[in-house]
């Protein structure tokens, strides 16, 4: 079986944890981080710091401090503020930053949160 390299793309406002069940996007992305290590593949995630899905590296792209900060008044299980802009921006350049450290020919980037990811 060929063996892929996958950069994972956490959420802005969520860590991918099993917390935030509220959030189907988040749990997809943590469930396919475990299937995908399990497997064998070589699994990269960026996300919040705090996140800890099984992987083979975890990337933090935003700090606790800033995540708390934005949105430590909101449950884990949501309602979630998804027009912070200004957060979603640092997200977005620190995990094009950190990608490109690590990126190698016919790796796959998967953003999990589709068009918001854009």
């Amino acid at each position: 079986m060929n063996k892929f390299r996958l950069h994972v793309l956490g959420l802005p406002h969520t860590r991918t944890t099993k917390e935030y069940n509220a959030c189907a996007f988040t749990q997809k992305a943590l469930k396919f981080c475990k299937m995908m290590t399990d497997r064998g593949h070589t699994v990269y995630h960026y996300g919040t710091e705090g996140s800890n899905p099984v992987c083979n590296e975890h990337i933090s792209v935003v700090s606790n401090e800033r995540f708390d900060q934005v949105y430590g008044h909101i449950p884990k299980n949501g309602p979630y503020d998804l027009d912070n802009h200004e957060l979603y921006h640092e997200f977005h350049v620190n995990t094009i930053k950190e990608i490109g450290k690590r990126k190698q020919p016919h790796d796959i980037i998967l953003p999990f949160w589709g068009v918001g990811m854009k």
